[in-house]
């Protein structure tokens, strides 16, 4: 979603990230520059990445980011950290 529509519906944005925990990716002539989310999820975002960062296991990697995590090792702290989906 361009600024400018983005501007035109923020109430709409907050509430569809506040009461459904959907996120609005916010575009700046078309890439993205912003999400607007709920602030739950974010907070645990926030503390997952801390947690991963504590207790990750560094090195191995090939990309060159020691604290990179595969698609299945993320998919899967995400899970375990999250517990169930939200329906």
């Amino acid at each position: 979603m361009g600024i400018e529509e983005a501007r035109n519906d923020l109430g709409g944005i907050v509430d569809r990230a506040r009461l459904r925990y959907e996120p609005t990716t916010i575009t700046r002539q078309g890439k993205p520059a912003a999400v607007v989310t709920n602030v739950e999820w974010y907070e645990k975002v926030k503390l997952l990445i801390a947690h991963l960062e504590q207790n990750g296991e560094p090195g191995g990697r090939t990309d060159g980011d020691d604290w990179a995590l595969t698609d299945d090792e993320a998919a899967e702290a995400v899970r375990a950290f999250f517990g169930e989906e939200r329906s």
